[in-house]
């Protein structure tokens, strides 16, 4: 496809123009005809796979305890009284680790919420073309704006 610029939202090791026309050029544009074809060495999408089976075996499992542990809820009953479900465990680099929500420190609670700001703004650029997204968006972006604030006081 000509004038197309590609672009990666994470860190990879091939530059995504390279990666972009090499999967655009697949007779079949599915995650696997992309393994298929990244199998042969010359491919440029080889090293961005682990061809060991069992280490690739032993990550997709960490994939899915990741999965399982994140997807756990708890039920809270909020000031107001409302019975509501809440993540059970969040993610905690400081701990290497889960942390029980309920647990959560101020440190553990700012990671998350900057976490979540990640993920907001990955939603953001993913979705920014739909008229339907516009007022999600328009909201994340006030909420944004409040944490933003929030961060500068705390600093």
């Amino acid at each position: 496809m000509k004038n197309v610029s590609y672009s990666w939202s994470k860190a990879f090791n091939v530059p995504a123009q390279v990666v972009g026309e090499f999967f655009y050029g697949l007779r079949k544009r599915t995650p696997e005809e992309l393994i298929k074809a990244s199998r042969n060495r010359s491919a440029p999408t080889h090293s961005l796979f682990e061809w060991n089976d069992s280490a690739a075996a032993r990550e997709y499992r960490l994939v899915q305890a990741r999965v399982i542990v994140s997807s756990l809820q708890v039920e809270i009953t909020t000031l107001k009284g409302r019975k509501e479900s809440v993540r059970a465990y969040i993610g905690s680099s400081k701990r290497g680790s889960y942390v029980a929500t309920l647990e959560a420190d101020s440190n553990d609670l700012l990671e998350a919420e900057q976490e979540c700001i990640t993920h907001m703004r990955a939603f953001k650029q993913r979705w920014r073309g739909l008229q339907f997204a516009r007022e999600v968006i328009e909201t994340m972006n006030a909420a944004e704006q409040r944490v933003s604030r929030k961060l500068k006081k705390a600093a």
